[in-house]
């Protein structure tokens, strides 16, 4: 269950971004938080460079909307492995 608004708003941005990229594997993630800088973004994806996109042109898009609707201020990608 979701206990914030931006909790929402991020799970529909991470839905239209996999829409995007075309990826129809699960993304999972994680919200941490870095002292009073912000929150920490962690996405586990198998495909990682995808989401980020060639020299970064994807997550640019979304890196300002993260930060301005959400307080995200670092967006982390792991690979994990995409048999399951």
């Amino acid at each position: 269950m979701l206990n914030y608004a931006w909790e929402e708003v991020l799970r529909d941005l991470i839905d239209k971004w996999k829409e995007e990229t075309h990826i129809d594997s699960p993304v999972g993630y994680q919200i941490t938080y870095e002292d009073n800088r912000g929150r920490v973004l962690t996405l586990y994806t198998n495909r990682p460079g995808i989401m980020i996109g060639y020299k970064g042109t994807t997550i640019a898009k979304y890196r300002d909307f993260l930060e301005n609707s959400c307080n995200i201020k670092k967006v982390n990608f792991i690979e994990i492995d995409g048999a399951c």
